[in-house]
């Protein structure tokens, strides 16, 4: 049922009006009349009517200034002008508002049901609209989440133009702000770790995206399958440090959960939307390479890279956290690495070296000692193998 107001400052015409017409059978409810301007708003406010009769000239509040606060008030009703012969050019100049018609005093019954009767095929049209946008707008909450995934891995692997509106439409403003993106491929660790189970590659990515949904969720802004392939992870920020401490916390309970290990790259974005595709083609072309590695090298080259801060990491300890044979062991890491133990964390202390100096915040024998020099002479002469040049000539 629809409910109505009459705002009118005669008594004679609010009554007329409450009983020109049988309302009930019009399904109208006359809920409130009012004798001025700001007790019509008042009474507008409280019922939230659906059509309001209203004079043009009331005392402290005219009929335009009502309609103009109400629609100020974003209330859902349409108007029905009441106005006398000499306000009849005054009342034309109401029609760009929510006037669906007017009518004139003294009021004709067969005028005020035609005006009715126009109220209301406006009031369902509204109401048909208004149902439909809900309708869409729960479509859209519903299934948000694919949505998302859609423009996401359009952006990603297609690099599909977005604006963005459409961003801040889907809740995906945070692809304008400083993020990491992660790319993941599982694959099996060495056999000495083998406790029966044998996924196929979907169901070890599946496994290994429900290990990231759970590791540090508040620090994940998006994660999905790729082509059954790999995980693609958005992380917020875009600081070095913490991504690094996300990632070996989740290498850890992927290897200690599922006995599995991860070929894994990251990159920081400023610009996500801008750098999402590219990003995405350097770390998979990235996986493809560190991919040909055997499981077991790759698992000892993820523990070097996790783990070269400690000056005391040396060849022994590797071979006791894989169980194989330290001389072995040298010999696949220089067929496969082109590297032996000590060149290849020697070179990830001098790369992780140089980053810290480029900061200019630390002096030498601080690096050194971040990097798992316990001297800062060692470290010279290391960094000056692998550079060409002295650390103190490096940072000049």
């Amino acid at each position: 049922m629809y409910k109505a107001i009459i705002a009118d400052d005669e008594p004679i015409i609010r009554r007329g009006i409450s009983h020109a017409l049988d309302w009930k059978k019009m399904d109208i409810e006359i809920v409130g009349t009012a004798e001025d301007g700001k007790e019509a708003y008042s009474l507008c406010l409280k019922e939230q009517p659906d059509i309001v009769f209203v004079d043009i000239c009331m005392p402290f509040m005219s009929g335009l200034e009502l309609i103009e606060e109400v629609m100020e008030a974003s209330l859902d009703c349409v108007f029905i002008i009441i106005s006398g012969h000499d306000e009849f050019e005054y009342a034309k100049t109401a029609i760009h508002l929510d006037v669906v018609d007017y009518v004139l005093k003294p009021v004709d019954e067969e005028e005020l049901e035609g005006a009715v009767r126009n109220a209301i095929k406006l009031l369902t049209k509204k109401r048909s609209t208004r149902d439909h946008i809900h309708m869409h707008q729960k479509l859209v909450v519903d299934h948000l989440a694919d949505i998302q995934q859609a423009m996401i891995q359009n952006i990603v692997l297609y690099d599909h133009p977005t604006s963005l509106e459409e961003l801040r439409l889907r809740q995906l403003d945070f692809l304008n702000h400083p993020l990491t993106l992660v790319l993941i491929k599982p694959i099996r660790m060495s056999d000495a770790y083998d406790t029966g189970q044998d996924f196929s590659h979907e169901l070890l990515c599946f496994s290994v995206e429900n290990i990231v949904h759970e590791h540090e969720p508040d620090q994940i802004l998006y994660h999905s399958l790729v082509k059954n392939e790999f995980i693609l992870v958005l992380l917020s920020g875009s600081d070095k440090s913490k991504v690094e401490e996300w990632v070996e916390g989740l290498q850890s309970k992927v290897s200690d959960l599922i006995h599995y290990q991860m070929v894994l790259q990251f990159k920081l974005l400023a610009s996500p939307v801008k750098e999402l595709h590219s990003a995405y083609q350097e770390l998979k072309k990235n996986l493809s390479s560190e991919s040909i590695l055997s499981p077991m090298v790759y698992q000892v080259k993820s523990y070097i890279d996790r783990h070269y801060k400690s000056s005391a990491l040396n060849l022994e300890e590797v071979a006791g956290v894989v169980t194989m044979n330290p001389t072995y062991l040298s010999r696949m890491l220089k067929q496969e690495l082109n590297h032996t133990f000590i060149d290849y964390l020697t070179k990830v202390r001098i790369e992780k070296a140089v980053e810290l100096m480029s900061c200019g915040s630390y002096k030498i024998y601080e690096v050194a000692e971040m990097v798992g020099y316990s001297s800062q002479h060692y470290f010279s002469k290391a960094f000056k193998r692998v550079m060409g040049v002295s650390p103190k000539h490096y940072q000049l």
